[in-house]
């Protein structure tokens, strides 16, 4: 009997192997069937463009595809989300563009208004010669209110020169102490009693004054205004309009 046993156990043993063989070629299978992989989409690295291309390049893989039998969403749905956003999209970029537009509309319409009540200022600066009270009696703010000093003292050193554009001049003083305006006024050659036309009031000792006729001599006179009033004009200078 123990003869016998020791007989068959090369082949009990041979057999036992083989079924093992059998079992761990069947886990290997089972495996490669249990390990699958993942769909990466990329869409949050997509611009809205390539989403939509994206998603109209797998609506056409789908149509007909026997490896998905049932899309879902349906093709039909998943076309009408394309048709959708794609409709969103060109309608957006439609009035991206209509509020650039406005956008630039209303930038000139600021600028303009700005560029209005700066003459406005002006205005109403040669208009109440400086004065803050009355200043501020026509919706403007007064700057800071000057030290009184008394009756401003002569403008000096006043240059007249050509100015950066066809039918203007360019003048430019020496600042007087305390004061923060200036009135100018001009006269065609030869100067006369009742040839003086006031041209404007500044707030800096400089000035860029214009519709003249190129070719005319034109004299300017400067004074300073003070708290007291204004001071005496300044020697007159003259130069040809260019």
């Amino acid at each position: 009997m123990a003869r016998t046993l020791l007989a068959l156990e090369p082949q009990l043993l041979a057999r036992h192997m083989n079924l093992c063989g059998k079992s761990k070629n069947q886990f290997k299978a089972s495996r490669k069937i249990t390990e699958m992989a993942s769909i990466v989409t990329g869409l949050t690295r997509m611009t809205d463009v390539q989403v939509i291309q994206f998603a109209k390049k797998v609506h056409t893989a789908l149509g007909g595809n026997s490896n998905v039998p049932a899309p879902n969403p349906p093709l039909p749905k998943l076309q009408h989300l394309i048709a959708t956003a794609e409709g969103s999209m060109d309608g957006y970029e439609t009035e991206k563009a209509v509020l650039r537009n406005k956008k630039n509309l209303r930038d000139e319409a600021m600028k303009a208004l700005c560029n209005g009540l700066r003459l406005e200022a002006d205005t109403v600066q040669a208009a109440t010669n400086g004065d803050p009270d009355r200043m501020e009696t026509t919706g403007f703010r007064a700057g800071k209110r000057p030290s009184p000093v008394g009756i401003p003292a002569q403008v000096s050193r006043l240059v007249l020169e050509a100015g950066p554009t066809e039918g203007t001049l360019k003048a430019s003083w020496k600042p007087v102490r305390g004061v923060k305006a200036y009135e100018m006024e001009t006269s065609p050659d030869p100067i006369g009693a009742n040839t003086w036309t006031y041209k404007g009031t500044v707030t800096k000792a400089k000035a860029t004054i214009n519709n003249f006729v190129s070719g005319t001599r034109i004299w300017l006179h400067v004074r300073a205004i003070g708290t007291a009033g204004p001071g005496p004009w300044s020697d007159p200078a003259v130069r040809t309009v260019p």
